[in-house]
């Protein structure tokens, strides 16, 4: 393991030994840059990196490795949302490369476009996958796929009818489209505030094994299956800044984050009383 970790505190995450397992999130790799939003050549530049220093294995194999004895750092690659550029760019990359993927679908968007991102100006339109196209990927057998719910909604703001609803919903359309099983459910926008353990009971009930959050960390275990954290790079990231990402040296953003939400809420007390 690469022993030189970034930290803007100076030191190194006392839990960097949990799990070896980093689940990688892509959304759309296009020259028309947004903030979810990688160029083609750096994709390639970071595919071709992880492949040559990390072993890769397929989203569905995760609960198998994190009892495998076997020590060294596996790296999952995900994909949300389903853009038409994952079948025009990203793919014929992972495939010269022979890398497995996943990829999660709003399914009330399948040859349609990222509506839900519509009233966000710092996105771009963009086409989602049709049904011939998933299709297609499905027969290569490299491609895993599954749901994104079925609106791209923030499933804790749902009553648990709803819920349900997005998460049956989405699983049956793509189980009759694929004729593949569908076990694994990524949670739209996937924030702390978007999961909680009530979302991941409908899961379970739903028939889903695993479940992704957008949530930082490489800190993934089994009794975290239906909530896994996951991880992203940016488009200018060295091969020593993907390295220290994906071995955990980061895992100070979600304390950053958690600290200044609670910083944000006791301003906002403090406000209100005066």
């Amino acid at each position: 393991m690469n022993k030189k970790w970034i930290n803007i505190f100076g030191w190194t995450p006392s839990f960097r030994r949990a799990n070896p397992i980093t689940i990688l999130t892509y959304h759309s790799i296009n020259t028309k840059r947004d903030p979810y939003t990688i160029s083609p050549n750096t994709f390639y530049r970071q595919i071709e990196f992880i492949r040559s220093n990390f072993p890769i294995i397929r989203l569905n194999e995760i609960k198998e490795a994190m009892t495998d004895k076997e020590s060294s750092r596996k790296v999952v690659i995900t994909f949300d949302d389903a853009f038409s550029d994952f079948y025009e760019v990203a793919f014929p990359v992972l495939e010269n490369l022979t890398i497995p993927s996943s990829v999660s679908i709003p399914t009330a968007f399948i040859g349609r476009f990222n509506e839900w991102d519509y009233p966000y100006h710092k996105f771009h339109k963009r086409p989602l996958m049709n049904a011939h196209q998933l299709q297609q990927l499905n027969k290569t057998q490299l491609v895993d796929f599954g749901s994104h719910s079925v609106d791209h909604l923030r499933m804790n703001k749902l009553p648990v009818k709803e819920m349900r609803h997005q998460a049956a919903v989405s699983k049956r359309t793509l189980e009759d489209l694929l004729s593949t099983s569908v076990v694994t459910f990524a949670y739209p926008y996937g924030r702390l505030v978007d999961f909680s353990s009530l979302t991941t009971k409908v899961l379970a009930e739903t028939g889903y094994e695993i479940g992704l959050t957008a949530h930082w960390g490489t800190r993934n275990t089994i009794k975290d299956i239906l909530c896994l954290r996951r991880i992203y790079l940016r488009e200018t990231d060295s091969p020593d800044t993907i390295r220290a990402k994906i071995e955990g040296g980061y895992e100070w953003i979600p304390l950053l984050k958690e600290k200044v939400i609670s910083g944000m809420r006791a301003l906002k007390k403090i406000i209100a009383v005066n």
